[in-house]
């Protein structure tokens, strides 16, 4: 006999009550609620992009489109492949101090190939698989690699929170924002080597990796001990010299949107648009789309609008950066991951 619902809850007797007045309701196994489906969260932003082109004049759109000076555009297209080069370069060095000895066409191709990768998976994940590559070329285990590529991705965190920081500006006045901004990029750095020399001088990172590998099981032991070593060897003054690489890279991505802005007329400075960027891109870095499509040009929109600016123009400023950032970017470097060897490890469970 098929349990009903009462039957979890109520007492026998009772049982037998509901029964005679509402008739057996027996149990059934719920649909999974469609949140719970991996595609249907990546779909959130296309929907939201939807949503906000269904309510922006496409014409006037299509109008700012017609007015844009091509000579902007090309020189942001231009600027692509050393602004991309100068972050390999950073990690080239966040390599160097572990240990991990790999050319510079090795570094290259495999930083141009994972950007490619961030570009097509939902918060940038994809920019994750450097270390699968290294593995695959021999140069380093993921465990002991992973460490850079986190290191890596919080350089580029600790900059465009602090630019993002006069983002902010927009919504209410902040006082001294333009120093808190300084001071956060000096500071959350400086905080961050302080908490990694402070692990490194300590059993804690190993005590930490210790009660993880009791919980993970034996296979995980050789990956969390390459990954506390690898976590050592980056513990340098020498960071910060990584993090200066990080700025100057970042300037020259603003330098870029400030190109774009300018193709369509936008009448706006270097600091105003590299704020209200940088919120569209921490913003595109939650995994509930791909590329950043829908939030950022929500997080645009609204930042803009608080500059005077209007929807359609803002919607073409990101139809521009959409084209410089996903179509070139992703044109260029769909070239480096075709050429790179061992890349289809992504579609297999990488080994630890």
């Amino acid at each position: 006999m098929e349990r009903s619902i009462w039957d979890r809850f109520l007492p026998r007797s009772w049982m037998q009550r509901c029964r005679d007045i509402t008739g057996v309701i027996k149990l059934k196994r719920r649909p999974m609620p469609v949140f719970q489906n991996r595609y249907a969260i990546k779909s959130i932003g296309i929907v939201l992009l939807a949503i906000i082109l269904w309510n922006v004049d496409l014409l006037a759109v299509v109008d700012h489109l017609k007015q844009c000076d091509p000579l902007p555009m090309a020189l942001a297209v231009v600027l692509i492949v050393p602004q991309i080069a100068l972050r390999a370069f950073r990690w080239k060095q966040l390599l160097r101090l572990q240990g991990i000895r790999c050319t510079w066409s090795q570094v290259l191709t495999i930083y141009f190939a994972s950007t490619f990768a961030g570009l097509v998976t939902p918060g940038r994940l994809g920019e994750f698989a450097k270390g699968i590559f290294l593995k695959q070329q021999g140069a380093a285990t993921i465990g002991y690699s992973l460490p850079s590529v986190l290191v890596d991705r919080m350089l580029d965190l600790f900059v465009l929170m602090a630019v993002a920081l006069m983002a902010l500006l927009q919504i209410g006045p902040i006082p001294h924002a333009g120093t808190l901004a300084i001071v956060a990029i000096v500071l959350l750095p400086s905080a961050a080597y302080i908490g990694m020399r402070w692990l490194g001088a300590s059993d804690r990172l190993a005590k930490v990796a210790s009660r993880l590998k009791r919980r993970l099981g034996h296979n995980w032991s050789g990956s969390l001990d390459d990954f506390v070593q690898g976590s050592r060897q980056l513990i340098s003054i020498k960071l910060f010299v990584a993090l200066g690489l990080t700025i100057l890279s970042y300037a020259i991505y603003f330098l870029q949107t400030l190109l774009i802005g300018g193709a369509i007329g936008l009448p706006l400075g270097y600091i105003q648009i590299a704020s209200v960027v940088a919120a569209g891109i921490l913003v595109g870095y939650i995994p509930i789309t791909i590329a950043g499509l829908g939030t950022r040009e929500a997080v645009l929109i609204f930042f803009f609008g608080r500059l005077s600016v209007p929807a359609t123009a803002a919607l073409s400023f990101a139809f521009l950066y959409n084209l410089v950032y996903i179509a070139c970017v992703g044109l260029i470097c769909a070239g480096f991951w075709l050429k790179l060897p061992g890349r289809q490890a992504l579609k297999r469970k990488p080994a630890k």
